[in-house]
């Protein structure tokens, strides 16, 4: 294997014919370095077939044997005939163990703006074949070009374009969805190969699906050599997971919301420039690659890192503990109703801190590497941190935010990793062990300012919303909570509001010093509710806020006024919904009797759309009366539909039964 400063400037790494390919850039330049594969895989016993070479790795961890083969063809006889060896662990593909076992991290020495980036954008027909490309970005200064035609023709000016301006990341909106299923679809109907990647091999497809919050997206994966494949609503999905404010992730609606304008792929490429780097650094940091970065959640990733440093430690692994249930954090409204001059603290990082100062490990990590690493990335993201408000030049403070952040997604996986399944150093009773730990140090918080004479107000997993007391100083609040807490504990009293409503926990709306106003909770801006619920929820809170509750009747009447005549937008009587599973299998569910009915597939069968898993289906309900069967009376929306046949009683009756539940709050005095 190459020396590890042979592996700076790579920025992607593909088997090829029993060789492994490092691509590599600096500036302008571009070659390949070529080093030799030897798989290998771990296993709890001696006697591996077709091994060249085994090796006793210490510790008392059951995976206590490394098996090297002398090639590919004989790892993967042994893995065929392993693969349903219960005291074996086998890797994915070849890139994955020379991320794990050599050493190669992808990104060295270089920035994110130093990635060759290509946008695509594309519109196909209703066969789902291509019928016009354009594509943007890549090497040089090519402007953006753009084909319709033929699916060949389509194929052609592809991966001509692609070759052409050589990227090292291609970005596409529903890239997966649709872009390139359709640029496959033509290829197989052309009778073309799909060669876009550096060697000239064949794309390769396969079905796949990721996890996000409560999410599960299904998509078509492509894979191909020398590039990674970014599908920025991927990107919006995950942000969105954790910041659960957008409505929808097609790319006009995502445009508005951000205040982008241009082409579809001006578009994308704002999107990735907001989104991308984060994963780009986190990418520099762990053992796979950039696609992986956003594909694979935050378990895996910490997953590899842990098998990566035992590997280099020539350290046995173990088999991850039987999954099951454990406590969660604590989270509790003390208080409902409206407050005024509301003031919020919080610790940072507390389960991670925890972790750290107490110096915990999980039992079968012998060689304590989960601490090593926790500390070593709290340390590296404090001196980023720093540097991010520091550094002589606003690149440099940039580079450094950028890099911050990335760590602290890396830092806030650790804890999460132990109670991870699939997690061959997980360990549930530390996971408890730790979030019991971080109610108590939360607890201790609340009785401080309780006895300070703060009103708490809500506690939600790490940090406090409180009126703070008359008769102290801030300072000296922050001062004597502080002494209930251990030496490693960092408290930040952080926020400042003019008034917060809190409604129920993990619920409640704040109203910022510059009069915006925040929701947070599944009560108060859940996609599940149609746009014109969460506009009157939105609105009820602002004049909560603003202390005006009288206004919210007049609201109220709007809005029912509106409904009842049909002169409320149509979409914003809409649900949007992804779909698990493609419509054609919702059929055979259904005629199988092992499915159950639902309103967003009836509707997109009822307009003759055969969709896919993944895919986003819009609509509304029909008929006259305010009790209905929505599977039944439900239509597609779509931006071109005209007929306003929705049901007006059904959405008046869902708007008073919605106004019910704030009324208790509108009545009293703010």
């Amino acid at each position: 294997m190459a020396s590890e400063r042979d592996y700076n400037y790579i920025n992607s790494i593909s088997a090829v014919g029993g060789r492994l390919q490092c691509y590599r850039r600096m500036g302008a330049v571009s070659d390949v370095v070529e080093l030799e594969i030897k798989p290998f895989l771990l296993s709890d016993f001696f006697d591996v077939p077709h091994a060249e070479e085994i090796c006793k790795l210490t510790g008392n961890n059951p995976l206590c044997y490394k098996a090297v083969f002398a090639d590919c063809a004989g790892y993967e006889l042994a893995a065929d005939e392993l693969k349903k060896h219960d005291g074996v662990r086998l890797f994915r593909d070849y890139t994955q163990m020379a991320y794990l076992d050599a050493g190669i991290r992808l990104f060295g020495g270089m920035e994110f703006s130093d990635l060759r980036r290509m946008q695509i954008s594309c519109v196909t027909d209703d066969k789902g074949l291509p019928v016009e490309l354009a594509v943007a970005g890549g090497s040089g200064e090519y402007p953006e070009e753009s084909c319709s035609g033929t699916p060949q023709q389509m194929v052609e000016f592809f991966v001509a374009q692609t070759l052409l301006r050589d990227p090292d990341v291609i970005e596409g909106h529903k890239l997966n969805s649709v872009t390139l299923p359709a640029l496959e679809k033509a290829a197989k109907r052309a009778k073309l190969i799909l060669a876009f990647g550096r060697s000239g091999r064949a794309a390769e497809f396969r079905s796949s699906r990721f996890s996000s919050a409560e999410k599960v997206v299904s998509f078509r994966r492509c894979d191909v050599d020398g590039r990674h494949l970014i599908d920025t609503e991927h990107l919006a999905v995950m942000s969105d997971s954790r910041s659960r404010d957008l409505d929808s992730y097609e790319l006009d609606y995502l445009a508005g919301f951000y205040g982008f304008s241009g082409s579809a792929c001006d578009i994308t490429r704002l999107l990735a420039d907001m989104w991308e780097p984060s994963y780009f650094y986190c990418t520099k940091l762990l053992p796979m690659s950039l696609q992986d970065s956003v594909l694979r959640g935050t378990g895996s990733s910490l997953e590899l890192l842990m098998i990566s440093e035992y590997l280099k430690r020539h350290a046995s692994i173990p088999f991850p503990q039987a999954g099951r249930s454990y406590p969660g954090a604590l989270s509790r409204a003390d208080r409902t109703g409206v407050f005024r001059n509301v003031r919020h603290c919080d610790v940072r990082s507390l389960y991670p801190s925890i972790i750290s100062g107490c110096d915990l490990a999980p039992e079968s990590d012998e060689q304590r590497v989960f601490p090593t690493l926790l500390r070593n990335f709290l340390d590296f993201r404090i001196k980023a941190k720093e540097l991010s408000r520091t550094a002589p030049t606003e690149l440099e403070r940039r580079h450094a935010s950028q890099l911050q952040s990335a760590c602290k997604i890396v830092v806030n996986s650790f804890y999460g990793y132990l109670g991870f399944a699939q997690g061959s150093f997980n360990d549930y009773t530390l996971a408890e062990k730790v979030t019991a730990t971080g109610k108590e140090i939360l607890l201790k918080m609340a009785d401080r300012l309780e006895k300070e004479g703060a009103l708490v107000i809500e506690m939600d997993t790490d940090g406090i919303y409180f009126v703070p007391p008359q008769n102290i100083t801030s300072d000296e609040l922050e001062r004597r909570v502080r002494s209930e807490l251990p030496a490693w504990i960092v408290l930040e009293f952080d926020s400042d509001y003019q008034a917060m409503f809190s409604y129920k926990s993990k619920n409640y709306a704040l109203l910022d010093g510059e009069n915006k106003v925040k929701l947070t909770g599944s009560a108060l801006r859940s996609r599940a509710l149609e746009p014109f619920q969460r506009k009157y929820i939105a609105g009820v809170c602002r004049e909560l806020l603003a202390g005006t509750p009288e206004n919210i009747a007049l609201l109220y009447d709007e809005l029912h006024r509106s409904i009842a005549d049909g002169t409320i937008p149509l979409r914003d009587l809409t649900k949007s919904e992804v779909l698990s599973d493609s419509t054609a299998n919702y059929k055979r569910k259904l005629e199988s009797g092992t499915g159950r009915r639902s309103a967003a597939y009836e509707a997109a069968i009822a307009s003759g759309l055969n969709l896919k898993a993944g895919e986003t289906v819009r609509f509304y309900v029909t008929g006259n009366k305010k009790k209905v069967s929505v599977s039944d009376n439900c239509r597609l929306y779509t931006p071109e539909s005209t007929e306003r046949d929705e049901n007006r009683e059904y959405y008046c009756s869902k708007l008073a039964e919605l106004a019910e539940n704030f009324r208790i709050y509108q009545e009293k005095k703010s």
